[in-house]
C-alpha cells in the first residue's frame, strides 16, 4: 500500500465523458490520488467531485493556483490545451493532457516551450500503449519474430453515434467543439486513428517520412472528416496504410491491425495472434498462434507510469515530444490530401 505522501495528487480539469474515465485511473493508480476537479459547467464537477468526495470549482485557475496540487490532468478540448497548460506550468504543475495533444503543431510547440520553461513535465495520454494486447506485441516484436518490417495496416469501421458531435457519448454536456475543425483539430484522424499511429510508432521504432492520404465527410453533420485512407513510407523503407470510416451504418466496431516482416506477421485484432519462421521458446515455427491477453486498466497504469517516472526524476512516458510526433504526422496527412 502506498502512503499518502508518496502519492501524487492531481486535479483534473475538464469532467465531461473523458474527464469521467480519466478520473477513474488517477482513482485506480496506486501513485496518485485526485484532490480537485474543475469544469465550466458546474453540474458536471460537482457529479465528479461528489463521486469522489473532493472539492470541486467552475475555475481552472483555482486548480493551477492550490498549493495541494502536483500534476494537471487537462480533459478539456484540444483547443483549450496550450492555453490551460501554459497556466498550469506558469504555476508550478507537471500536466498530462489528454490526446491528440493539441489542435495544432504552433500550439503543441507552445506548450513544448512552456513545460521546458517552466523545468516541469508534460505527457500525452496516448494509453493505448498500455493495452495488454500491445505490451504483449512488444514484447514478441522485441524478440524478433517479425525480422525486418515491411508492412502495417490498421482498418477501422464505425457507426459514429450523431448525438456524439455535440454530446459526446454520454449526452452529459452540450458542445459542438467535436464537429469544428479549429477546436477538435480533426475528425476521425485526430480523435481516434491517432492512438494506433502512437502504438506503431511504439512498437516497431519507425518514423513516417512520406504520406499521402485522402479524406472527406461523407454522412456526418460536421465539417470534420468522418472517413480517412493514407499510404505512408517508413524511414527505413516499409510502407503503412490507414483505413478509418466513422461512418459505416450497422458497423458496432470492425477493427483489424497488422505488422508484417521478413520473419513474421502479428495481427494485433482480438484475439491478439502471431506467425514467425523464428524459433521463440514456446512457439513452434511456421504456424499461427494466440497469445490470451489479460483485461486491465492502460490508463490507470499509464497514470502509474507517469507518477512513478516522476517520483524517480525519470523521463516520463510519452512525452511532449512524443506527442508532437504524431501532431507533426496528423498534420502532414492532412496536407497530403486529395480532397
Amino acid at each position: 500500500m502506498i502512503k499518502k505522501k508518496s502519492q501524487l495528487r492531481f486535479g483534473l480539469i475538464g469532467c465531461g465523458d473523458i474527464g469521467i474515465i480519466n478520473s477513474r485511473a488517477v482513482a485506480e493508480a496506486e501513485l496518485s490520488r485526485l484532490v480537485v476537479c474543475a469544469d465550466l459547467d458546474k453540474s458536471l464537477a460537482k457529479s465528479l467531485g461528489t463521486r469522489y468526495d473532493i472539492p470541486y470549482v467552475k475555475n481552472a485557475i483555482e486548480v493551477f493556483e492550490s498549493k495541494d496540487v502536483d500534476v494537471v490532468f487537462l480533459c478539456t478540448p484540444p483547443f483549450t490545451h496550450a492555453p490551460l497548460a501554459s497556466e498550469a506550468f506558469a504555476n508550478g504543475k507537471h500536466v498530462i493532457t489528454e490526446k491528440p495533444m493539441s489542435n495544432n503543431l504552433a500550439s503543441a510547440n507552445e506548450m513544448i516551450a512552456a513545460s521546458r520553461k517552466a523545468r516541469k513535465k508534460l505527457s500525452i495520454c496516448f494509453a493505448e500503449r498500455y493495452q495488454p494486447y500491445v505490451r504483449e506485441s512488444k514484447i514478441l516484436i522485441d524478440n524478433g519474430i517479425l525480422g525486418n518490417i515491411f508492412g502495417t495496416q490498421l482498418l477501422f469501421h464505425h457507426d459514429m453515434i450523431e448525438n456524439y458531435w455535440t454530446r459526446g457519448f454520454s449526452g452529459a454536456s452540450l458542445s459542438n467543439w467535436r464537429g469544428s475543425k479549429i477546436q477538435s483539430g480533426g475528425g476521425i484522424l485526430a480523435a481516434n486513428l491517432v492512438h494506433f499511429l502512437d502504438v506503431i510508432r511504439y512498437l516497431t521504432g519507425l518514423e513516417v517520412v512520406q504520406s499521402h492520404s485522402s479524406y472527406d465527410t461523407f454522412d456526418t453533420p460536421v465539417e470534420v472528416e468522418d472517413s480517412l485512407v493514407a499510404t505512408y513510407r517508413y524511414d527505413n523503407g516499409a510502407l503503412g496504410s490507414i483505413n478509418g470510416f466513422n461512418c459505416v451504418r450497422g458497423t458496432e466496431y470492425l477493427f483489424d491491425f497488422r505488422i508484417w516482416g521478413t520473419n513474421g506477421h502479428i495481427s494485433l485484432s482480438k484475439p491478439l495472434r502471431f506467425y514467425s519462421l523464428k524459433n521463440i521458446s514456446g512457439y513452434k515455427p511456421g504456424r499461427w498462434h494466440e497469445i490470451k491477453t489479460e483485461v486491465g486498466n492502460a490508463r490507470a497504469d499509464f497514470v502509474q507510469d507517469f507518477c512513478r517516472a516522476l517520483l524517480n526524476d525519470q523521463d516520463v512516458p510519452v512525452s511532449g515530444e512524443d506527442g508532437k510526433v504524431i501532431q507533426t504526422l496528423v498534420e502532414s496527412f492532412y496536407s497530403a490530401k486529395h480532397r
